[in-house]
């Protein structure tokens, strides 16, 4: 079985950069070894059922003509050979916590070292672009055992996710998800009495792939010596990944390509926090999480800027003396998330570009994610040449969506 497993992963790591034609010729010798698969294994009724998955898996992957398909259909032999099976993950389905983006490719997440000279080999010319990009055309389309790690570190730093924003993994440009519009509402009756109807009303909403970018530089010296460089380059794409798509969810104007936003969505519920704005307090975030709660939606976390979470620390029982003040248990409970997408430049009043806000909201039922499986990453070796650095282009491709208006709340005008 060592064997097999070895052989697996000689072809599997020989497959990357090819043609597809190259790739077919690596799997179709693979594939030849399923007789050394027979021959390993004991007839009994276990085993007998792991040669035919082989067997169904090899002849599945001799019909890809796609590199990264056929790379992910191999993939998959060692979980038959160790009777480990991988979660399953469907897209058109949110991942939850046990659930990532190597999960739905089928891959294992490579390290970031890993990563980091997977990047090197790009940027010295090493490694050939995947059939499915070139560095002229739109970059290099990472690895999928690459991507997933990225993807994964980025959806851990989107504050929206991590509050529970429901994460769409899609597969091609266009995702549709249903949604609920309007729910049932049960009545009491008699015994025999007719169950009188109430309908359960659904709706559809399409996330539609777009383009998000960052560039990202360092010195050569750090990618050429540096042992953490590939740990730094997917913290660096991550960390601004997920500002971006903060910056979407929460403020997206909906003009295309940008998506539309919870702060302009048709349905949110807003409340000033004054007038001409005021400074954040307890208070504030009790009322917003009771607003929710009154709808029947249980808060799963508070959105807000950096400057907002320092105000609300900075708050003492006797004003500017005394002790800070804590949170009160009935918004500690609810997770508080800041992040610098959210803006401090507002205007609220005649305070103005200086305000921020809070969002509260029951996240998984009121937004979604959809983000391509994919992810790209394009070198810049002149640009930055002159300042002894080279820039790294990354994208991918995301979409937001307002599931559920009701279950948000935005607290505007804080100061």
């Amino acid at each position: 079985m060592k064997n097999i497993l070895a052989m697996l992963a000689t072809a599997e790591k020989e497959s990357r950069g090819l043609k597809p034609d190259e790739t077919a010729r690596i799997l179709r010798g693979a594939g030849e070894q399923r007789g050394e698969v027979e021959a390993l294994l004991k007839l009994e009724a276990s085993d007998v059922e792991k040669r035919d998955g082989l067997k169904a898996l090899f002849d599945d992957a001799e019909q890809r003509s796609n590199q990264d398909e056929a790379r992910r259909v191999i993939a998959g032999a060692p979980a038959i050979l160790t009777g480990k099976a991988k979660p399953e993950v469907r897209y058109g389905l949110p991942l939850d916590e046990e659930r990532s983006f190597a999960d739905v490719a089928g891959v294992q997440a490579a390290t970031a070292s890993e990563f980091g000279n997977y990047v090197r080999s790009v940027m010295r010319g090493e490694v050939r672009a995947q059939s499915e990009g070139t560095g002229n055309k739109g970059g290099y389309l990472v690895p999928t055992e690459y991507a997933a790690g990225v993807l994964d570190l980025a959806r851990n730093k989107t504050a929206v996710a991590r509050a529970g924003a429901s994460i769409y993994p899609m597969s091609s440009n266009t995702l549709k998800v249903t949604k609920v519009v309007g729910d049932a509402v049960p009545a009491w009756r008699n015994e025999a009495a007719v169950i009188g109807e109430s309908d359960m009303t659904f709706g559809e909403v399409t996330f539609t792939a777009r383009s998000l970018a960052v560039l990202v530089k360092a010195s050569l010296e750090v990618v050429e010596d540096a042992p953490n460089f590939g740990d730094i380059l997917t913290k660096a794409l991550a960390e601004q990944f997920g500002i971006a798509l903060d910056q979407a969810a929460l403020y997206g104007s909906g003009v295309a390509p940008t998506p539309q936003g919870v702060y302009t969505a048709s349905g949110v519920t807003s409340t000033e926090a004054a007038t001409n704005g005021a400074a954040p307090t307890w208070d504030m975030l009790i009322d917003g999480v009771a607003r929710l709660e009154a709808k029947n939606y249980t808060p799963s976390g508070i959105i807000v800027a950096p400057r907002t979470e320092a105000g609300l620390a900075k708050q003492r029982e006797n004003g500017t003396t005394g002790p800070y003040l804590v949170a009160p248990e009935y918004v500690s409970r609810v997770a508080r998330y800041s992040t610098n997408g959210v803006k401090t430049n507002q205007t609220q009043g005649t305070a103005a570009n200086k305000a921020s806000d809070a969002f509260i909201a029951d996240w998984s039922q009121g937004v979604g994610i959809g983000m391509r499986t994919d992810f790209r990453i394009l070198p810049m070796r002149e640009a930055f040449l002159a300042n002894g650095q080279i820039g790294f282009v990354g994208w991918l491709r995301a979409d937001v969506q307002t599931l559920r208006p009701e279950a948000i709340e935005v607290i505007k005008g804080l100061l």
